[in-house]
């Protein structure tokens, strides 16, 4: 047990400014309370604290992070809402004041994806200058949506959760109000140097994203592939990762997961993982020595009514947990 990171800091984000829809801001409380995380990690040694919301102090800040329909704004929905959430995220976690993530593991739990930019970087101001942070990004999709995009498509939803990765890499087309949310130095959180893009469906993207990303050179792993190798391609991902950088942080969307067997995530996503693989996968990431943070999004408990789903989740993690050396 000496050479495991033995603080655990559960951090619930309760946001569903960036989603379609309501009912992920109830999964802190699912996974810490009905799934009993806290108790199961603590089983297994870890020290765990637990801040069930992060805008707990913040009355107004709840309101802005609750979900509410949003008409579309130059292809976007709810973009002032949710960028105030994502700066909460950025200086609550450079003030140090509710959880120091360089002192334990933070275990982050969503709330919707679109707060990963605001994570990443409050993890640049309190980490080293110069330190590489790199990310394993686990997600049915790749999120290289930009305003334009969802402005221009039939089905496109404006939303910002499914934008993501255009804000971590700031590519063209950004929002600028989300252009704070970099590294000390101004530069996009991810490059294809500092990140593996793992699990999504190969057909989910654009053909312009297809484009993006063989051009720029990002390493992924489609759901294809994984699917033949879940623990072996997991393990080849974590192994070209940690020869790039420093410390490690994983991003767990669980849409990655195939909705016609566990439709846990809120945005129903098919032709995904199953939950098998996807987890098994999961926990080869935990076991990576440089991995220093995680985040669960998209979990939606009213997708799971009788919490087995959930319980899974968190049965599968802590054994993750349990098993990192």
């Amino acid at each position: 047990m000496s050479s495991k990171t033995t603080n655990i800091t559960i951090v619930g984000i309760p946001t569903e400014a960036g989603t379609h829809f309501a009912g992920q801001r109830l999964a802190a409380k699912a996974l810490i309370e009905r799934a009993k995380l806290p108790l199961k990690l603590e089983k297994h040694g870890y020290k765990v604290s637990v801040v069930e919301s992060i805008f707990e102090s913040n009355p107004s800040l709840q309101a802005t992070a609750a979900w509410k329909p949003t008409p579309q704004a130059n292809g976007v929905r709810n973009e002032e809402n949710t960028v105030a959430v994502l700066k909460h995220i950025k200086s609550t976690l450079s003030s140090k004041e509710v959880v120091d993530i360089t002192k334990t593991f933070p275990f982050f739990i969503g709330g919707d994806c679109s707060i990963t930019p605001g994570i990443l970087s409050g993890m640049h101001q309190v980490y080293p200058p110069g330190t590489k942070i790199g990310v394993i990004y686990f997600d049915g999709d790749i999120d290289l949506t930009i305003p334009d995009d969802s402005r221009v498509q039939v089905d496109g939803t404006g939303v910002l959760d499914s934008m993501v990765m255009t804000h971590l890499t700031l590519r063209e087309g950004y929002l600028k109000s989300m252009g704070e949310f970099s590294d000390t130095n101004g530069r996009p959180l991810v490059t294809p140097e500092n990140i593996v893009i793992y699990g999504f469906d190969p057909i989910q993207p654009q053909l312009e994203h297809w484009v993006y990303m063989l051009e720029t050179g990002f390493k992924t792993f489609t759901r294809p592939t994984v699917q033949k190798d879940p623990v072996g391609t997991a393990k080849k991902a974590v192994e070209w990762l940690e020869k790039q950088v420093d410390i490690i942080f994983l991003h767990f969307d669980v849409d990655v997961i195939d909705s016609s067997e566990f439709p846990l995530g809120n945005y129903p996503h098919y032709a995904g993982l199953t939950s098998t693989e996807a987890l098994d996968a999961a926990k080869v990431f935990l076991q990576s020595k440089k991995l220093k943070g995680l985040v669960v999004t998209e979990v939606n408990p009213n997708n799971d009514p009788d919490g087995f789903m959930i319980e899974k989740l968190v049965d599968e993690l802590v054994e993750g947990f349990a098993q990192r050396k």
